[in-house]
């Protein structure tokens, strides 16, 4: 009896809490409204809002060739949490959003909870709770032909 006592209050929520801290999710992130000219998306996930605001140090990311007008990657092993989804179409190749004064983007973007304020959102505005595996969809948006 002393055993089945010690194990029902030591190794089974022993048991519980190894079993929920190992646990992962994926997230699909689907870019739709891709002007597949030339170029590829940067695609980057964020689990904190310094890294969101700096666009440095993302908790993974893909880069893929812009080569349909909707694309999907697939991030996986990723901890549940909050976390947020940003999108740039890289059109001309070089590795970075390339912007104009006042930090407006000239080349396409898109944030997870497809955002549409004339500014960048914060963290907590495009971020999501990921409990499970889970598909989003993210909208882009290019800047007008100048």
């Amino acid at each position: 009896m002393n055993v089945l006592k010690t194990f029902l209050t030591v190794v089974l929520p022993l048991l519980a809490f190894l079993s929920a801290y190992g646990q992962t999710a994926a997230v699909s992130v689907r870019v739709e409204g891709i002007r597949p000219d030339r170029g590829y998306l940067m695609v980057a996930v964020f689990d904190n809002a310094e890294a969101f605001k700096n666009k440095a140090k993302p908790l993974s990311r893909a880069r893929i060739e812009a080569s349909d007008n909707t694309l999907t990657t697939e991030f996986r092993e990723l901890a549940p949490g909050r976390i947020a989804v940003a999108v740039f179409h890289d059109s001309n190749g070089d590795g970075q959003l390339n912007v104009r004064s006042m930090k407006i983007p000239v080349e396409g973007v898109g944030m997870s909870g497809n955002y549409t304020r004339l500014r960048l959102p914060k963290f907590e505005e495009a971020a999501f709770n990921l409990k499970q595996d889970t598909l989003i969809v993210i909208r882009m948006r290019y800047p007008a032909k100048q």
